[in-house]
């Protein structure tokens, strides 16, 4: 043995002297260590339900994936990893196919998009400007009011 585990030890003892002479501190000691474990407790649930919310929001998005690139939905976790290997293997060469289709597509989506978006910004843009002619005009007659009832004296 070490001088430090021999010191470690003398420390230890010394320290369970002082909880049997005071129950008070024992009892206070007892109720830290239930605390920390009640914590403990809590922080480990806390990590398994956010856990379990990832692996569902995981799901989900693969889910969505899945559904938009036209594949039927199947839990694979029911499925034996060298089986969705097979399948994979299988159906790489149709995938590259499907892919290009999809980028095509894609393409062709963001160009509809970008069309649609500046058609939206240009109906803004002319509702902006005929609101604020209006506005203009409204001022323009409020001020011809005044100035008509400023001229004729009642």
């Amino acid at each position: 043995r070490t001088k430090k585990e021999i010191k470690a030890d003398d420390a230890k003892e010394n320290q369970e002297d002082i909880e049997d002479a005071n129950p008070a501190l024992a009892e206070r000691k007892k109720m830290l260590a239930d605390k920390k474990a009640a914590k403990d407790l809590l922080i480990a649930d806390k990590k398994k339900e956010a856990e379990e919310k990832k692996n569902a929001a995981a799901e989900k998005r693969q889910q969505l994936l899945d559904e938009k690139t036209g594949k039927k939905t199947n839990s694979s976790s029911n499925k034996d990893p060298t089986e969705t290997a097979l399948e994979n293997n299988n159906t790489t060469s149709s995938k590259t196919n499907a892919t290009t289709q999809n980028a095509a597509e894609k393409e062709a989506a963001k160009k509809v998009l970008a069309e649609e978006k500046v058609k939206t910004l240009e109906v803004r843009k002319k509702a902006l400007e005929e609101k604020k002619a209006k506005t203009l005009a409204d001022r323009e007659a409020a001020k011809k009011a005044m100035e008509d009832s400023k001229k004729k004296p009642n």
